[in-house]
């Protein structure tokens, strides 16, 4: 083999040892990248809320994706002065979600949060509820004292043990007749004229109407 021959092939093999390495090392930004993905917070209340009391989720300042969607428990952001909630969708394995005394009148979506059993967002400005169609976990809901006109829908919550909704705007119930388990109703201080029939809640304990126009209880 003539020296220029064996120049060329030293030269390709070079080549081919580059691209592997450029190659790897794309490979290993990208991995990086996915595992290390994160997400801005708008709400600067709900952002310090998060580094003061989960500093595990956020990574800079931003919402570390991955290691909220592994915190299990209770996400506890009450009492924050959060107008904006946006970023709480992505802690999917929580059970309870507590953003009581806030300054809510929406949340985002959380249908992905499968596995919530307790949800209270008490003392807000709530004017639009969140769907609950994906919790069939749910055992407590606690929307006392916002602006709600109406509840979501509670047929894939079979299980649902308490519904605090008093202090709204609320004139009507949805369907509640498949809620056997239900033990307390609290619909107090709501512009209600009448009740649904409640005779299939066998197990309900306690039932507060106060301040809603119903005068009478069958």
């Amino acid at each position: 083999m003539n020296s220029l021959s064996l120049k060329y092939k030293n030269r390709n093999k070079f080549l081919f040892q580059k691209r592997v390495h450029v190659v790897l090392l794309l490979a290993i930004l990208l991995s990086f990248k996915a595992f290390a993905q994160t997400y801005s917070i708008p709400d600067l209340n709900l952002r310090n809320k998060l580094i003061a009391s989960y500093p595990s989720v956020m990574s800079s300042g931003q919402l570390n994706i991955a290691a909220a969607g592994s915190m299990t428990g209770i996400l506890n952001l009450s009492n924050s002065s959060i107008s904006n909630a946006d970023g709480i969708q992505y802690f999917i394995n929580i059970s309870i979600l507590n953003l009581n005394n806030n300054q809510l009148s929406a949340v985002p979506d959380i249908t992905g949060l499968t596995k919530l059993m307790g949800i209270y967002i008490a003392y807000n400005k709530l004017e639009t509820a969140p769907s609950l169609s994906s919790q069939s976990m749910l055992l407590d809901f606690q929307v006392q004292y916002n602006n709600l006109t109406l509840l979501p829908s509670f047929a894939n919550n079979p299980d649902l043990l308490y519904i605090y909704c008093q202090n709204n705007k609320i004139t009507s119930l949805p369907d509640i007749s498949t809620l056997t388990n239900l033990l307390v109703l609290d619909i107090g201080s709501n512009n209600f004229g009448n009740l649904p029939d409640l005779s299939p809640l066998t197990n309900l304990e306690q039932l507060h109407v106060h301040l809603t126009g119903i005068d009478t209880l069958i």
